[in-house]
Parts: structure tokens; C-alpha cells; sequence
């Protein structure tokens, strides 16, 4: 039988202090656009994307663009927060860790007037940082003291050492996606497109031995400290793009379907599934509309099935009706098939971007993106560690061209501060009283430069 109380102190010790994937976090822990282009646009790209970066959202459109080559990156200015009201663990946390560059790149060559060919990488991930003061306790059994979260000690029955050491929590996960793509064009209307998936992904956690004592994982040793854990899958992407009305419309679909990445070995007592985490399947259809030489309206409709994917799917602790969502930690210890989550719903995302084209020097770009939070407030625990609870995006962007070669283009992206409230057995108060919030505010400035040939 374990001890309320204690396993909610590890629980939140641990939560409070990491968060994977949320640094990365726009819709949900998808960028809504790569490249400076396309997040310029809102990330509305599925039927308006014009520059080597086509096989990131469809490959289909390659047909339409002239052999070129881009490369850029994004600095990414994210806040996350963690916010606990209540009579014993006060807290109020940011990330340590708020500035990442991510890089892209991609090209499309016209191998002949059916076939396109073309590339791309981009990249994702997080990584968040905490330090805390951590005595050296001989059986790990640590529990929180006086009203600093950050402080604790071991019980008064175990013996420690009295000096503390600063001890880091944080997690790291990084992702690369190269997508080598063909196009090809049946005819002026319609074109269809396929890439290749080859993704890898490594991960790393420090500072979750007290989860780890309590028994709350299927294979100890396989939890927290264990270095760098490595991950690869390959997967397929299809596409295609039609033209209407005088090729005033443009209609674009992408289908990508799940991505089966080998398991995080060294972080199998953590993700459930044995360390599984394998990219959600996706997908989206988009419109572009040419008001006139100068104005184009593009809108994209997309669907992420984060729930699918049991590490983030499957439900956090839960605050009334047993801790555990499947009945005890025999089926719900962290790494088991049913194993503790982050409780993501599918997500969808609207986006909206408008390209006016100035004259021949400039092009100006503006959008909008919404989607609804995957994160609900009965989840609000477990998301400390990934507060990925953004909503609405403001986008604007330009692009320069230099010359009938080459071109220079620019991003800027804000996705307003969004709050998730909710309430955790974390508390003296009434089980059903909010006493705990996540928060995430980002900004990202990205530039690009193409080549054409």
C-alpha cells in the first residue's frame, strides 16, 4: 500500500521539474510550418508552398516549383511555466532552458516535365532544465520540507549525508526528419506526390530517482540517468495538389501516417509501451485562392492523433477514483502498456495566411493559427512536465529577392500566453478546486536563404 501523500511529492517533485517536447510546442509539439515562408504564411503551406521545403508539407507541389535550394532556422524564444497553489508545495517555476535554434533544409530538382524530385530535413525537440538542492539520501527515499519546493530531505529514519549537492532535472528530446520525395505530374491540373520518411530521434532524462524508489516503474534501472537513448523509424508520406478554376484555386491534401520508431531501450521504464514513442499520424488538406496577380489566401485544415500514441495518450494520475487510471500500479506503473501518460487528445489546427506581392523586390506574408489545446484541465499534473498549451499564433513574414537567383526570407511567430488550470490531489482543499496551472508563451524569429538554378 503506498502513501498518498508521498507518492504525490515524488510525483510533483519530478513533474514540476521537467518538461519534454514543450519547448518545441505550437500545435502540440508539431511546428506549424517550416521554414520562414511557411511560417510566415500561419502555416497555411499545403496548397501555397513555392520554395525548396515543399516535401516537408507535399511533395506534390514540387511540380510546380523551379530547381532550387533552401536553407535557414528558426530562433525559438520559448516560456514554460508550472504554477502550484497550495498550503504545503508552493511553487512557481520557469524552464531554465528558453532559447533553441532549429535548422531546415531542402531542395527540389525538375528531372523532367512529369518528374520532380526533391528533398527535405527539419528538425524538432525540447530541452528543459531545472536545478534543486538534493541531499544524498541512502535509500533515495527523499520527501520535501518547509515551504521551498526546491528543498528536501531525506526521511527522519534514514540516515544521510548532511552537505547537499545541486542536482539536475531535465529532459532533452531531439527529432530529425529527412524526407527525400518525388513528384509527379499527371497532367496541368493535377500532381502527385510521395516521400520517404527516415526519422531519428534521441532523448535523455536526469532527476527522476525519487519515481523510481517508489516503485512507480516496470523495469527498474531503465527510468532516469541513463545517458543518451537513440530511436530510428521509417514511414511514408503521400500527396497531391489540384488546380480549378483557371488555376485560381489550388487544393492540396497530405497524408502522413504513423511513423513505428524503435523504442527509447534505456528509457523503457518511463514511456509506456516499453520506451515507445513513435510520430502521431497526421494530416491536413489545404485551399489557395488567388485573389489577383498580387493577393494570395491560403487555408489549411490539419489533424494530429496525438491520443493514438499511448506514451502521450494514455491518462496522467488521476485526481479522484484511485491514482492510477487502470485500476493499480500493476497495469499502470510507468512503462507498461497502460502505463501513466500525458493525456493528449487528437488535436486540430486551423490556419490562415495571406501573400501580398509588392513588386518585384518584396513579398509581405501574415497569418494566423489556432488549435485547441490537447492538454485538459484533468491532466494539469503530469503536463508540468510538457505544458505544451498554446493556442493562437500571430505570424508575419517577407521575402526579399536579391536577384533573379536568389532570395532572402523572414519569419516572425508569437503564440499568445495560454493557461491550463486544474485540479490535483496536490492540496488541502476540495478535490474538485483548481489548485494548479501550466503556462506557455513563445516567440520565433526565422530567416531563410534559396538559391535557384
Amino acid at each position: 500500500m503506498y502513501n498518498m501523500r508521498k507518492t504525490l511529492r515524488a510525483i510533483l517533485a519530478t513533474a514540476i521539474t521537467t518538461a519534454p517536447l514543450a519547448a518545441m510546442a505550437t500545435n502540440g509539439y508539431f511546428l506549424i510550418g517550416f521554414g520562414a515562408q511557411q511560417r510566415g504564411m500561419g502555416g497555411a503551406a499545403v496548397a501555397a508552398t513555392h520554395d525548396g521545403l515543399a516535401a516537408s508539407v507535399n511533395a506534390a507541389a514540387m511540380s510546380d516549383i523551379e530547381t532550387r535550394f533552401d536553407i535557414g532556422g528558426d530562433l525559438f524564444l520559448p516560456k514554460a511555466g508550472a504554477f502550484i497553489d497550495s498550503t504545503e508545495l508552493p511553487a512557481d517555476h520557469l524552464s531554465e532552458r528558453d532559447t533553441f535554434l532549429i535548422p531546415n533544409m531542402g531542395a527540389v530538382y525538375q528531372w523532367s516535365d512529369k518528374i520532380t524530385l526533391g528533398f527535405a530535413m527539419v528538425g524538432a525537440g525540447a530541452a528543459t532544465r531545472y536545478s534543486q538542492l538534493v541531499p544524498e539520501c541512502e535509500d533515495n527515499d527523499i520527501t520535501t520540507v518547509g515551504n521551498n519546493f526546491f528543498n528536501f530531505s531525506c526521511n527522519a529514519s534514514d540516515p544521510y549525508k548532511p552537505s547537499k549537492r545541486r542536482n539536475r532535472l531535465s529532459i532533452d528530446l531531439y527529432q530529425v526528419q529527412m524526407l527525400p520525395s518525388i513528384a509527379y505530374k499527371m497532367n496541368e491540373q493535377h500532381s502527385f506526390g510521395a516521400s520517404l520518411v527516415i526519422a531519428y530521434q534521441q532523448f535523455r532524462a536526469f532527476g527522476f530517482g525519487a519515481m523510481e524508489a517508489l516503485g512507480f516503474t516496470n523495469t527498474a534501472g531503465a527510468l532516469t540517468n541513463n545517458g543518451w537513448s537513440r530511436s530510428t523509424g521509417i514511414g511514408l508520406r503521400v500527396n497531391w495538389l489540384g488546380k480549378f478554376m483557371n488555376d485560381k484555386l489550388k487544393i492540396g491534401v497530405n497524408y502522413s501516417p504513423r511513423v513505428n520508431m524503435s523504442e527509447f531501450d534505456e528509457y523503457r521504464g518511463l514511456f509506456a509501451e516499453q520506451g515507445d514513442f513513435d510520430i502521431p499520424e497526421n494530416y491536413a488538406v489545404g485551399f489557395l485562392y488567388s485573389v489577383n496577380d498580387k493577393l494570395d489566401i491560403a487555408f489549411d485544415v490539419s489533424r494530429i492523433n496525438f491520443g493514438d500514441v499511448k506514451s502521450v495518450g494514455n491518462p496522467g494520475p488521476q485526481n479522484q477514483g484511485g491514482f492510477f487510471p487502470c485500476g493499480d500500479v500493476n497495469c499502470g506503473a510507468l512503462g507498461n502498456d497502460q502505463g501513466l501518460g500525458f493525456g493528449w487528445d487528437n488535436q486540430t489546427a486551423f490556419k490562415l495566411g495571406g501573400e501580398y506581392r509588392r513588386n518585384a523586390e518584396w513579398t509581405y506574408r501574415a497569418g494566423l493559427n489556432y488549435g485547441k489545446s490537447p492538454i485538459g484541465k484533468e491532466d494539469v499534473l503530469f503536463n508540468s512536465m510538457a505544458p505544451a498549451v498554446v493556442e493562437l499564433h500571430f505570424t508575419a513574414g517577407a521575402t526579399w529577392k536579391i536577384s533573379s537567383d536568389m532570395e532572402m526570407s523572414f519569419s516572425y511567430v508569437h503564440a499568445k500566453e495560454n493557461t491550463v488550470t486544474g485540479a490535483t490531489a496536490y492540496s488541502n482543499r476540495s478535490p474538485t478546486e483548481d489548485n494548479a496551472a501550466i503556462t506557455m508563451v513563445q516567440d520565433a524569429f526565422g530567416a531563410s536563404f534559396g538559391l535557384k538554378f
